[in-house]
């Protein structure tokens, strides 16, 4: 208890500092100072903060609310990019039998691609098994259970191909697409966030900056945009084909990949709006003359100098923006 009395007097001593130094430099007229004790102690007056630092209150008497700026959330045009991380899974180099060879990451997908491989041609021919004993069988050369052997044989090659598949497809790859790319071809990985994959259309351009290679944009197709999210980073794999002949690429190089469209219609809000608090964003609206409310937010991707809001405010509604982090000290006691 004693403990908190003394940080709020601390933060009331904080609190008028900033105050004289915002007002300083404020840069309307100075006014006459009035003599009247009744509107200096106002003046003087630490705001009341209630509700768990939710609600600051200021005296209708205090000067000191004109350095507040006032600005609202709303649907604007923006610039809207997502930039995300990135980096080479899978590239191909050109033998000298003019065959593509495939190079992938780690061994591991080489090993997946390889198994993969293998139960193709082990499916191709199983079907080939089985088309071959039901002609024998039905002019009575075989049995009918070497017929169902094959059948059962032929079901549990698919099933590991499928499996097979599915690893593959997880790991942001398509199969079939990775034995047809030509040589000196790259596939990347972007690691998109899941309150960004809006901003990610099929087929557009991706413009990637490689940390080799830096100052230098290249421009790739994105392919694929991942059917599943990764629970752990709450992320998409967003697959980007690349064409490279100038610089030499290769599995495991990182970059970074920009999506994204010129302009959009977008609900945000001032980036000078938003405080950050332990992980989560913030900002301050004002319910009334000299009262202001803090509310939680979830923001999207910052488009310049707003952030796009995915929920937390309302069309039209009045955020502070200068002054912001005073009122974060307030709210928060720190």
């Amino acid at each position: 208890m004693l403990f908190n009395k003394l940080k709020r007097a601390i933060l009331t001593v904080h609190y008028f500092s900033i105050v004289a130094l915002m007002g300083c430099s404020a840069t309307e007229t100075p006014k006459p100072q009035k003599s009247n004790d009744t509107v200096t102690t106002a003046r003087l007056a630490a705001p009341k903060v209630t509700a768990g630092g939710e609600e600051i209150t200021f005296s209708a008497l205090d000067s000191s609310a004109h350095l507040f700026e006032i600005d609202s959330a709303s649907t604007r045009n923006v610039s809207v990019t997502t930039t995300s991380p990135a980096r080479i899974v899978f590239s191909t180099t050109e033998a000298a039998d003019g065959v593509p060879v495939p190079i992938f990451e780690n061994a591991d997908l080489t090993q997946l691609f390889t198994d993969y491989s293998k139960s193709l041609n082990d499916q191709a021919r199983g079907k080939r098994e089985v088309e071959r004993l039901k002609d024998l069988f039905a002019h009575n050369a075989v049995a009918g259970k070497e017929v169902i052997q094959a059948e059962s044989d032929l079901r549990t090659t698919e099933v590991a191909l499928t499996g097979l598949k599915s690893r593959l497809l997880a790991a942001g790859l398509s199969p079939n697409e990775l034995t047809r790319l030509p040589a000196n071809t790259s596939l990347l990985i972007a690691n998109v966030p899941e309150a960004e994959i809006s901003n990610v259309q099929l087929g557009e351009d991706s413009q990637i900056e490689f940390d080799a290679y830096r100052g230098e944009i290249m421009h790739g197709k994105v392919i694929d945009i991942g059917k599943a999210l990764d629970p752990s980073t709450r992320t998409f794999n967003v697959r980007i084909n690349l064409s490279e002949k100038k610089y030499t690429l290769r599995p495991g190089m990182f970059a970074k990949a920009s999506f994204g469209v010129d302009i959009a219609r977008r609900f945000v809000v001032p980036a000078e709006a938003v405080i950050s608090v332990q992980g989560k964003s913030y900002v301050f609206i004002k319910k009334t003359n000299g009262v202001f409310v803090r509310r939680e937010v979830f923001l999207g991707s910052q488009t310049g100098n707003s952030f796009v809001v995915l929920s937390g405010l309302s069309q039209g509604e009045p955020v502070v923006t200068r002054g912001a982090i005073l009122l974060k000290g307030l709210s928060f006691g720190s």
